[in-house]
């Protein structure tokens, strides 16, 4: 049915130019990404609600706390089928449609209506998986799927595209050389590999050849014709990228000053009296007029130019893509046939208006909802809650990591909180330590299961502060005398002792301390922190996790640590269910800025000056800062 209006729609073929060919194509691509969004927007939610609705008969979320116990159960299974088939729907729509799409108008294959083309591009984009069954095929999908957007090098997916080391781990390897200098050699050897390798997708798609074929292929085109590639790309690159750089400069630094100019001619701490403003009355005050056009036009002015920065992006991501393919084509082409290739003229006119207008519309909708956050901006704007600091490892950067004297800093400091790690030695004491072992603190390589407690405290530790001052490791009983009756501490059960023992163990040495409402026991393992809530209710628990999916808020915990990337999607449902959030490790400005924001009810963080710097300057916001930062957290997420 969709291919009734072709012959209406099909006009005199004649070779075009090159100009001319990429005008017709970008609008051609620009449609097919619109469909696209549709398909997988209603794809996509259909299968999360299965796999939601699965997940409920066996556990409420799934988090990386949890993840190997839910998985594999029979709902787990059925849930990874589900995850395989999203992937392979965002690969298929976004990555192999778009390249047949696009590969289908330069070889003048297809006539017909836009949704034929896209409908038969997709269609061929599922076909096309079989090529992909095989070992070299499954790598180059995890290729795209996972080590593309880490690598910045290549092809990927929008479910995808900022998927990131958590920032943790990430501190971890770039902090210890011999971690950073490996993981940058790793990271640029599949840079490499990305790059030799980076026709793979079009040649399996648009010659139906074997992964291996063209990857040897691509090889061969990269070592031919590596000069014009490399001169093309770069010209392309730079290019859109100065396309981009003066959309972001008018929108993000000029639009902003203009915006905070405008502002700076109401009063701070003005109330608005919207209800006045559609009050029956002949004396509006024109000062609440006035305010409410300004927040109005300043919301508008972000949301609008977020939109606008939006197309941007997409015409220019849709052109690199018809860029792409039509080297390769050109490349191959001359390869195997030693002649140019042709470019023909699209089969049916070519409108921009279409789009334009639906731009329009849109940025219709954003004026009204522009006007109803500016009426309402008192109400839904402002976040009065009291972000309190967990100190991480103790005393973050302002003393020796786990040390006694970081509890002391961190108590000095009116903290809320110090999270700490402990682990058990061989001889079944606790003791204060990160790693899985002492080999960065002390040079001894051994894990504390490995070793007495007495051959522990032979160790000798450098102040990681830099003083040169040499310390002990310090162990749970030392850590509570410290702590008790001053501030709260968070207590990570940690490492491969991390099970029902260390549970129990420690219950039992917190209550012989006297400590239990000083404490609260936090863990990455989800099971461990059920078996704590449920043995002792009357103990403090959290979960830590970096990932998950479901009814995460209703996990069996009194506080929910969440990733500082993850925590926006969640914190305002932990509220509603009465427990305690948390965000960790923010260490940059902007991440705390975002969870006072998204009022998380706790932050942990290493930087206690940059907490302390953050919260007073965020009590010191004029109205409109206050705006615009919960603007920006809006459209960042979107």
């Amino acid at each position: 049915m969709f291919g009734k209006k072709k012959n209406q729609q099909a006009i005199e073929q004649k070779e075009i130019g090159l100009k001319k060919f990429l005008y017709q194509t970008v609008s051609e691509l620009w449609s097919y990404e619109l469909w696209s969004y549709l398909i997988i927007f209603f794809i996509i939610n259909i299968l999360k609600n299965i796999a939601k609705a699965l997940l409920l008969t066996r556990d409420d979320a799934i988090t990386t706390s949890n993840l190997i116990y839910v998985l594999f159960s029979p709902q787990g299974l059925l849930i990874i089928i589900i995850a395989i088939i999203v992937v392979v729907t965002y690969i298929v729509v976004e990555i192999s449609g778009e390249i047949i799409f696009i590969g289908d108008i330069i070889e003048n294959k297809k006539r017909g209506s836009i949704v034929y083309k896209v409908y038969s591009a997709i269609l061929e984009g599922f076909k096309s998986l079989r090529l992909f069954l095989n070992p070299l095929g499954i790598v180059c999908l995890l290729y795209v799927f996972i080590i593309s957007p880490i690598v910045g090098v290549g092809f990927t997916i929008s479910m995808t595209d900022e998927f990131y080391i958590p920032n943790f781990i990430m501190d971890v390897i770039l902090s210890n050389k011999f971690y950073g200098i490996p993981f940058m050699m790793l990271m640029l050897a599949l840079a490499v590999l990305g790059i030799m390798h980076m026709f793979t997708f079009h040649g399996v798609l648009l010659s139906k050849k074997t992964p291996r074929e063209v990857m040897r292929e691509s090889r061969l085109i990269i070592k031919h014709y590596w000069r014009s590639l490399f001169f093309r790309i770069v010209r392309v690159l730079v290019v859109l990228s100065l396309i981009r750089l003066v959309f972001y400069l008018l929108f993000n630094v000029f639009t902003m000053d203009m915006l905070a100019e405008l502002n700076n001619k109401i009063p701070d701490g003005h109330v608005l009296h919207a209800d006045e403003l559609l009050s029956d009355t002949n004396n509006i005050n024109t000062l609440d007029l006035k305010v409410f056009f300004i927040r109005s036009f300043t919301v508008f002015a972000i949301f609008g130019s977020r939109f606008i920065e939006l197309i941007v992006k997409i015409i220019c991501d849709s052109f690199f893509m018809i860029c792409i393919t039509r080297y390769y084509l050109e490349f191959s082409h001359e390869l195997s046939r030693g002649t140019a290739l042709v470019y023909w003229e699209q089969k049916r006119l070519i409108r921009y208006s279409f789009k334009i207008i639906g731009c329009i519309i849109f940025m219709f909708v954003i004026v009204v909802v522009s006007f109803l956050i500016g009426y309402n901006s008192e109400n839904i704007v402002r976040n009065d809650k009291d972000t309190k600091i967990i100190v991480h490892r103790a005393g973050g950067f302002l003393a020796s990591e786990n040390s006694i004297d970081g509890l002391n800093v961190s108590i000095e400091n009116n903290c809320f909180g110090a999270e700490t790690d402990i682990q058990r030695t061989k001889d079944g004491h606790y003791i204060i330590n990160h790693d899985d072992n002492f080999l960065r603190l002390t040079g001894n390589p051994n894990a504390p299961k490995d070793l007495t407690l007495a051959e522990i405290r032979e160790l000798q530790i450098e102040d990681t502060t830099g003083t040169g001052k040499i310390l002990q490791v310090p162990t749970l009983e030392e850590f509570l005398d410290v702590i008790k009756g001053k501030i709260k501490l968070f207590i990570e059960l940690k490492g491969v002792t991390a099970d029902k023992q260390m549970v129990d163990d420690v219950v039992r040495i917190v209550k012989e301390k006297s400590c239990e409402n000083d404490v609260v026991l936090i863990s990455l393992k989800y099971d461990i922190m059920y078996y704590a809530e449920e043995q002792y209710p009357e103990m403090d628990t959290g979960l830590l996790f970096f990932a998950g999916f479901g009814d995460v808020v209703n996990m069996h915990v009194d506080y929910i640590l969440m990733e500082e990337e993850i925590a926006e999607e969640y914190v305002d449902s932990v509220e509603d269910q009465g427990k305690v959030s948390g965000v960790w490790t923010v260490n940059t400005d902007r991440g705390m800025v975002k969870a006072f924001d998204i009022g998380a009810d706790t932050v942990i963080t290493d930087d206690l000056n940059l907490y302390y710097r953050v919260k007073n300057r965020m009590k010191l916001r004029t109205d409109y800062e206050v705006l615009r930062d919960w603007c920006l957290d809006i459209v960042e997420d979107k």
